[in-house]
């Protein structure tokens, strides 16, 4: 418990310390640009909490949770069948590292004339910035799984699907993890970006339309909002991480001699 509250403490003297300075040295601000900390968290307070929840929140949350989903299926899916087959990752690998250097802000013209400003468009442009550290992270996942967890498929005849499903993806799964936690931050941006030059709704719209309207205190709420969002994204993936990875951390442990951290 100390050890935990202690791990707490870590994590938030930082963002305490500068939250305070900024209140004490915005205090008697009268620019335009940076009012006081006070006055941005007020209007996030108005604006925030219940107020633009359900019009620009739940919809910004609804489009990054299904374009995350579908870029976790497609990459994880993909990836385990190309990382499984050294002629067939010879084969895609070049047309993959292609499409893959394009930047997904560069679609984002061709997303607006293939979905039109709707959610579909935004869904499209987060995935396809946010599957490829998922899809590489698999196939490399994949291709380091240590022979001897294949060797234990072999051993008990397990059928192609299952060799995939109970040895390969467990064995990989660190790694697929480690791609998961990129592109969660990829498609958060990726929102962003697309709420703010395509969008009628959404966090993104909510700060360029006070940018637009010269509502500065309600932009930076905005801003709030999104490092809000994101931090809190983070967290719960962390909990989702270690409860999936447990495993792992004993396994490691075990070669080392060690015991398994909780």
């Amino acid at each position: 418990m100390i050890r935990r509250l202690g791990n707490i403490a870590l994590e938030l003297w930082l963002p305490i310390t500068v939250f305070v300075l900024w209140w004490v040295l915005s205090a008697d601000s009268t620019s335009t640009y940076y009012p006081p900390l006070s006055k941005i968290i007020d209007t996030f307070r108005q604006d925030w909490i219940f107020k633009h929840v359900s019009t620009d929140l739940v919809p910004s949350l609804w489009r990054i949770a299904e374009a995350f989903g579908l870029s976790v299926v497609l990459g994880v899916g993909a990836g385990l069948v190309i990382g499984s087959s050294e002629l067939l990752r010879s084969t895609v690998e070049p047309t993959l590292e292609f499409i893959r250097s394009i930047p997904a802000a560069a679609i984002l013209p061709v997303a607006i004339l293939l979905f039109g400003i709707s959610d579909r468009q935004k869904v499209f442009i987060i995935t396809f910035g946010a599957v490829w550290p998922i899809l590489l992270n698999t196939i490399e996942g994949v291709r380091g799984v240590d022979p001897a967890f294949q060797e234990v498929g072999q051993a008990y005849s397990f059928r192609r699907w299952e060799q995939l499903v109970y040895v390969t993806l467990p064995a990989a799964l660190p790694q697929i993890m480690a791609g998961m936690r990129v592109a969660l931050s990829i498609a958060i941006l990726l929102l962003i970006y697309a709420e703010l030059y395509a969008a009628t709704d959404g966090v993104g719209y909510y700060i360029l339309n006070a940018q637009q309207l010269f509502e500065i205190p309600q932009m930076w709420a905005g801003i709030f909002v999104i490092c809000i969002l994101a931090y809190l994204a983070n967290l719960l993936f962390a909990a989702i991480e270690h409860r999936a990875l447990y495993w792992h951390r004993g396994w490691r442990a075990s070669q080392l001699g060690e015991g398994a951290s909780r």
